[in-house]
């Protein structure tokens, strides 16, 4: 792979125009990022396939393969071109409902009909419902709600336009399928995308899609469809984003919702509509914020397009209000009337989704690897329990199940006890704190494991700092984890408040981080041939000869959260794709790790005997109650969550991240636990079925 780093320069032209300043030699250079030497810039269409009768077919020297590649691969995950029609199409009805719905509880229903009291009389729904003169007449004398449907007919517009566009897009790249790719519609369901890369590797040789590179990698086809998410993920893992912030009562907490990750995206990369102030045009960095000289221009331009675009968000910030509420309204409502204990549940929160994420890990094997740790995260949560509140929901329990029985019985003594007035209410709301309320009380046989469960969660996200695995019981871990594994009531109250709080974080905190951004764009951005500009981490380039343990189990300077990111993304990548040939620093890596398995593998064939005793067996919290089929054992509870793997590329992924973390942590333990001259004594404890750690725990 041939890699050129960009220079700085502290001569050059001037700064002050965006495009037209360049260096000498810029224009050659450039050519391969186009794709296209007869490209015509930003008006270039999205996706365009050159003809000629030269060429073997229409696939070859496709202009943006940015957007050809990602449509590939959304093209197999939506699961062909019917589901991505009715996906999209039901996506934007529901839109339109939503706006027409509100619009008719707004303004077309007359609540003095329904609510009043009619002793005898006979009241429908209908005789709630205004005529459409009285009704468009009240929509006309509201000029905020005027507003709001104008808002909603331009985005729905848009939206519908973009929907035709994107159909017209699919077909294309259905006929790639079975054209190119070999792939009809009835063989999509049984490939795994993994095939799919492979055939789309094997086009590219014949068809030379990319004429800058006669063979592409399997990297080359990640970074070309997570190009700018690898920007994301280290910009958030380098700290450029000011997401953290003190809140007074609150303390330190994490914003980033659905609405400002759109407005960075498109602030920075120009995603979802075309933005050509963005330091990146098409799949480059503009020249501009290459040079060290354009630093501070470039960083005033950007702290201006910042300020500018977090007044939009405050002007539009009461159409946006609406029409979240509406959304959540519609969408929770029901859930939480049937659920109560809904709100108490957990998801990955949106800020996890960045800062669990290797570089270069698709949207299907991130989820892939989460999913496995939902269970354990749960479990650990739940092991911090609050005994005072536990005592006071017995009681409120126990209140409201006598009030709630009696009630129940007088119900079903005579039906007419369901008529007396509030009788219903009353029931719903027990039924409610009742179901709130047994939530808070842990089953009798629980017991917290928070070690155990933090470890077997850590095999799973990979990114879980030694601090947080040193003391998993402390309310500072709780809190970290916490944010990454957020209930959902948190996750609802941050997207009804952020088109609230979005244009104060763009005008006031982010606007003052844009010299920050600039220089990390500068410095971290590298030129690949056939790629084009890309995020330097996302090469996976390990720069060290062997691991630093201070840096792999110290408190991250980045995150917080674990080792360096780039050793872990190669692992994963490496694990993934047997066949891609890492750079030579990166092997040295994966040798040591190799190595390392292999010991662990020779270890775990002499102990075996103790694993088979029913006995001993029997003593592991976690053997039956979280682990699925048992797998080859390893000598350490987090090796241990390879049990819960279904395939052989899950296992040996788990296996590898469990040696990479051994690998750090034994001269780790080695300095800080034990005296020099013990140094055989702690490598014999390694071949031990229980983790030193374990065992200090237990005590």
């Amino acid at each position: 792979m041939h890699v050129s780093y960009v220079r700085e320069t502290d001569g050059g032209p001037r700064c002050s125009v965006m495009f037209n300043a360049e260096p000498p030699g810029f224009e050659e250079g450039r050519r391969f990022v186009s794709d296209s030497e007869d490209s015509d810039g930003e008006n270039a269409p999205i996706h365009n396939v050159t003809q000629s009768h030269q060429r073997k077919n229409r696939w070859h020297h496709v202009q943006d393969l940015d957007s050809f590649f990602t449509r590939v691969y959304q093209y197999h995950q939506q699961h062909g071109l019917t589901c991505m029609v009715l996906s999209s199409s039901f996506e934007l009805f529901r839109f339109f409902f939503i706006v027409w719905f509100s619009t008719e509880l707004r303004h077309c229903v007359d609540y003095s009909i329904l609510f009043r009291d009619h002793d005898n009389e006979h009241v429908t729904l209908f005789d709630g419902l205004k005529n459409r003169t009285e009704c468009h007449k009240s929509i006309r004398e509201d000029a905020t709600w005027v507003f709001f449907l104008l808002f909603a007919f331009f985005y729905g517009a848009t939206q519908s336009i973009k929907l035709a566009l994107r159909l017209f897009n699919f077909l294309d790249i259905k006929n790639f399928y079975q054209e190119a790719l070999g792939i009809s519609a009835e063989k999509l369901e049984h490939l795994s995308w993994l095939q799919i890369q492979e055939k789309l590797l094997d086009a590219q040789k014949l068809n030379q899609m990319c004429i800058h590179k006669e063979e592409l990698t399997e990297l080359d086809v990640h970074n070309r469809i997570l190009r700018y998410k690898n920007y994301m993920i280290a910009m958030i893992d380098r700290h450029i984003l000011p997401l953290q912030s003190r809140v007074p009562f609150l303390g330190e907490i994490t914003f980033l919702t659905e609405g400002l990750r759109i407005n960075l995206e498109w602030l920075l990369f120009g995603k979802h509509l075309n933005n050509p102030w963005a330091p990146f045009s098409s799949f480059q960095l503009k020249p501009q914020y290459k040079r060290r000289a354009c630093r501070d221009e470039r960083a005033q331009d950007l702290s201006k397009r910042i300020l500018i675009l977090g007044i939009i968000n405050l002007l539009a910030m009461p159409v946006v209000f609406i029409f979240q509420f509406m959304w959540t309204f519609f969408n929770y409502l029901a859930v939480v009337k049937r659920e109560p204990g809904f709100l108490g549940m957990r998801k990955w929160s949106l800020y996890s989704t960045f800062a669990l994420r290797h570089y270069n890990e698709l949207n299907h094997q991130f989820k892939e690897r989460l999913s496995r740790a939902i269970k354990p995260s749960n479990r650990y949560m739940e092991s911090f329990i609050s005994y005072s509140l536990v005592e006071i929901a017995k009681l409120i329990s126990f209140l409201c199940s006598a009030v709630l029985g009696v009630f129940i019985i007088l119900g079903i003594v005579d039906d007419d006890f369901f008529r007396v007035e509030h009788a219903l209410s009353i029931m719903t709301l027990l039924g409610i704190v009742l179901g709130i309320t047994l939530s808070l009380i842990p089953d009798d046989f629980f017991v917290p494991l928070h070690f155990e469960l933090l470890s077997l969660v850590r095999d799973h996200v990979h990114y879980i700092s030694n601090d947080m695995i040193a003391d998993p019981k402390s309310p500072a871990t709780q809190k970290k984890f916490a944010t990454l594994f957020q209930m959902k009531l948190a996750y609802i109250i941050e997207e009804l408040i952020s088109p609230i709080v979005t244009p104060l974080f763009l005008i006031f905190k982010l606007r003052h981080r844009a010299p920050e951004i600039v220089d990390f764009l500068r410095q971290n951005t590298v030129e690949v041939q056939g790629v084009g500009d890309i995020c330097k981490f996302a090469l996976m380039e390990n720069k060290r000869s062997f691991i630093d343990s201070q840096e792999l189990y110290g408190d991250h300077q980045s995150t917080g959260l674990s080792c360096p990111k780039t050793d872990m993304s190669l692992v994963n990548f490496s694990v993934r794709h047997p066949k891609w040939k890492p750079p030579k620093e990166g092997q040295e890596l994966l040798e040591k790790i190799n190595d390392k398995l292999a010991r662990m593998t020779n270890v775990n064939d002499r102990s075996l005997f103790t694993r088979t005793d029913p006995l001993v067996a029997s003593l592991s919290p976690l053997d039956s109650c979280l682990l699925a089929p048992p797998a080859p054992y390893l000598g350490t509870i987090s090796e241990n969550s390879t049990q819960s793997y279904t395939n052989k590329t899950q296992q040996t992924l788990a296996q590898s991240m469990a040696a990479y973390h051994d690998l750090g942590s034994t001269s780790h333990r080695m300095a800080t636990s034990l005296p020099a001259e013990n140094n055989a004594a702690f490598e014999d404890s390694q071949s031990s079925s229980v983790p030193p750690a374990l065992t200090k725990s237990s005590a």
